[in-house]
């Protein structure tokens, strides 16, 4: 029972209906994105639904953001993709 408990808890944390194209490391476009939380050039945070979906590399740069479809295209050396709910510790660590 709380093996399944816990597979219902992991779900609900899971991000609404998006899309996370990586071009050769070099080219993020990410859809259904809610709101930018950070850009600089280690480190981009996109709200996805009830997650944040954390992009590090090197020199990252926010090329296009389209309001309509919440599309937001990053250029730069992507070095890692991680998905983080808002009460994780690690997302407290890369705001505080």
């Amino acid at each position: 029972m709380e093996e399944r408990d816990r597979s219902t808890a992991d779900r609900s944390a899971l991000p609404e209906s998006h899309r996370v194209t990586l071009d050769q490391r070099r080219r993020l476009t990410v859809t259904a994105v809610s709101e930018v939380l950070r850009v600089d050039e280690t480190g981009v945070a996109l709200r996805v639904g009830p997650c944040v979906l954390i992009a590090r590399g090197e020199g990252l740069k926010l090329r296009q953001m389209t309001p309509d479809d919440g599309r937001v295209d990053v250029q730069g050396k992507v070095d890692s993709l991680s998905y983080e709910t808002a009460s994780g510790g690690r997302l407290r660590r890369l705001f505080g």
